[in-house]
């Protein structure tokens, strides 16, 4: 989830660089509220989010989806420091900086249960 197209292509792109061929199916979203509109209809294994959104931001997202899913391995990605400790609280299993996008493939496939 990234308001941001770029952004939201740039982590794509590394995300199928680190996943196989049906390994891993996208689901972009450009606001928190879609992500909202889209997890009430369809479950997922994963949650990668900025926090910079409107008119839901990314540490209300994960608000919401730890209301509902305690486990679910959720990564923010975001361009200010002051959020991780927050973050964390509300409870993203990681917190990136915005640099280290390149990292959110290697990093979600350690959270992901390994496929049978």
């Amino acid at each position: 989830m990234d308001d941001d197209a770029e952004k939201r292509f740039l982590i794509a792109h590394h995300l199928t660089k680190t996943f196989e061929a049906g390994e891993l199916t996208l689901i972009q979203c450009d606001s928190g509220a879609t992500a909202i509109k889209h997890l009430e209809k369809h479950a997922v294994h994963a949650l990668v989010t900025d926090n910079s959104m409107s008119p839901v931001n990314g540490l209300e997202l994960i608000t919401w989806v730890r209301q509902r899913d305690e486990t679910l391995p959720v990564v923010m990605v975001t361009g200010n420091p002051d959020i991780e400790r927050v973050a964390v609280k509300a409870g993203a299993s990681v917190v990136l900086s915005s640099q280290q996008y390149r990292d959110v493939g290697p990093i979600l496939k350690t959270l992901l249960p390994a496929a049978e």
